[in-house]
């Protein structure tokens, strides 16, 4: 069955951040349509911190509709310029993180379904913050991002988060509503964590394949190699 990845762009992400999962998810050898992908933003053509503009396949409004926000299984966040995430970082009640909040909220009854992903690179874990996903997980993001996370962390009550340095990425484990919480450091650290998928998914093989393809070489944090 494909799995549905809804990417959220927004003013100043970081094309890097975006294109590093998205490489090694779009070139695994699985099968055609193992992954597709769906590009979210408030604006028909968003700008990058690195001036590249994108455009968008749907707006937030129409992806928060329930029938369309139940069918993305991953929702992989982006980081980008810390000045140009700090306000949406910080505001609560932005379309960007409310869209995070509803995605990490709906409750699915589907049994066979996979748990549903939220995947964030670099300072994109400060807006995961925001909308209280993280609250109880531990997690990680850019070294320049860690303080800035702790302190949006400690706005939410509840079991505390742990903020981890020097680390690739992290696997939260499932929240409450059944959502994993997977967090990456910077740029290259976003596709180890996207090759993590692959391997949780479909197999170690199935995530050197993809790392390959792209003449990487990933991090297997977890040892899933054995």
């Amino acid at each position: 069955m494909t799995i549905s990845v809804a990417i959220l762009v927004y003013p100043d992400s970081d094309i890097l951040d975006i294109a590093g999962p998205l490489g090694i998810l779009s070139t695994s050898t699985l099968h055609d349509n193992a992954f597709s992908f769906t590009i979210l933003a408030q604006h028909e053509l968003t700008k990058t911190c690195s001036h590249m503009r994108i455009p968008r396949d749907m707006s937030l409004d129409h992806a928060r509709q329930d029938n369309i926000l139940s069918s993305f299984d991953v929702l992989l966040v982006p980081g980008g310029s810390l000045e140009g995430l700090t306000g949406i970082a910080q505001d609560a009640e932005s379309a960007e993180v409310q869209f995070v909040k509803a995605f990490a909220s709906i409750q699915l009854h589907h049994k066979k379904r996979r748990p549903r992903t939220v995947f964030s690179v670099c300072s994109g874990a400060l807006m995961l913050a925001t909308a209280g996903v993280l609250v109880g997980k531990t997690v990680t993001t850019h070294h320049l991002a860690l303080d800035a996370l702790r302190k949006q962390c400690a706005k939410h009550a509840g079991p505390e988060t742990t903020v981890v340095e020097e680390c690739r990425y992290q696997d939260g484990g499932l929240t409450e509503n059944g959502v994993r919480v997977l967090t990456a450091a910077g740029v290259s650290a976003g596709m180890d964590a996207a090759c993590y998928f692959i391997a949780r998914e479909f197999g170690v093989e199935q995530a050197d394949c993809a790392a390959r393809m792209n003449e990487y070489e990933w991090e297997d944090v977890y040892s899933l190699r054995g």
